[in-house]
């Protein structure tokens, strides 16, 4: 990892805990000292709310647009209604969507494993509560290594994914938000359309994109439903373009014949919706484009 980022580059670590665990957050700060000298995280905690300001706004702001979200669990930070209620519950939100890494560290014992992050990595890796180790630093050092490794992918998913340009054409403002959402957060250059038009087919016509994703059926086309056409469009201006279609309708029409005669990468239907397995196609297609 280089010193030389710039600072709208650092990868940005929100921590989420109890104001009674403030030791340990300092502590795991302290550990991950390094890598905020060399540019490589900025921190973010409540404490850095300044006088006067709407401190949940604040949080909510940098919970949104962190990362890698640390979760320091102990008996307070799980009776607490904000840490519980609201910033786990939005963390899980962006882990789901595949916006944001979410990490709980074991502060102290507690009863964790029915929680909505107990699917979750955690640190340290053995579970071992930090307070139960003899050497504390040994803990710690435990917990920032698994944070590098995160960090590590977080950079890797950048380095795959910036300047690959997607397109995406869906009629449904609905569904075209869902999608944005999903994809906003990974660096991708998008370009979004609701219907066929000229600059649509101009803009496909340059054959500079890595990925179209299309409703096979556009309502409100004057020229045709089928999605298809797009897609074939699509497919004599690059042949190597993974194309994804969208559908509310298993038993659409032209899927069968997009799959065989235009290779289509994948048919995505919106009544089994998974954001985490949308994230994954989209990033396994273009890993797949040229």
């Amino acid at each position: 990892m280089s010193a030389a980022y710039q600072k709208s580059q650092r990868i940005e670590l929100f921590y989420s805990y109890s104001h009674k665990d403030e030791k340990f957050r300092e502590e795991l700060e302290k550990h991950l000292s390094i890598l905020k000298k060399n540019a490589i995280i900025a921190n973010w905690n409540f404490r850095k709310i300044l006088a006067g300001s709407e401190w949940e706004a604040e949080i909510k702001s940098h919970l949104n647009s962190a990362n890698i979200i640390l979760l320091l669990i102990s008996p307070d930070f799980m009776a607490s209604d904000y840490c519980y209620d609201v910033e786990v519950v939005r963390a899980m939100e962006r882990h789901k969507n595949g916006e944001a890494l979410v990490v709980p560290v074991i502060l102290r014992p507690i009863l964790w494993e029915s929680s909505p992050f107990s699917k979750l990595q955690v640190l340290p890796e053995n579970t071992r509560p930090i307070i139960k180790w003899r050497n504390r630093d040994e803990a710690f050092l435990e917990v920032a290594k698994g944070i590098v490794k995160l960090i590590n992918k977080v950079e890797l998913n950048k380095t795959k994914t910036v300047n690959k340009k997607i397109i995406i054409v869906e009629d449904d403002k609905k569904w075209l938000d869902r999608i944005v959402t999903i994809l906003k957060g990974q660096r991708f250059k998008i370009e979004t359309y609701r219907d066929y038009s000229d600059e649509l087919l101009l803009r496909l016509g340059k054959n500079d994109y890595s990925l179209l994703i299309a409703d096979i059926i556009l309502s409100a086309s004057r020229e045709s439903k089928n999605g298809n056409i797009l897609a074939a469009f699509a497919r004599e201006c690059n042949r190597n373009i993974p194309i994804l279609l969208i559908s509310g309708n298993a038993d659409v029409y032209g899927v069968r014949e997009a799959f065989f005669n235009l290779k289509v990468y994948d048919f995505i239907l919106k009544s089994t919706w998974d954001p985490t397995s949308f994230l994954e196609t989209v990033k396994n297609a273009l890993n797949k484009s040229k």
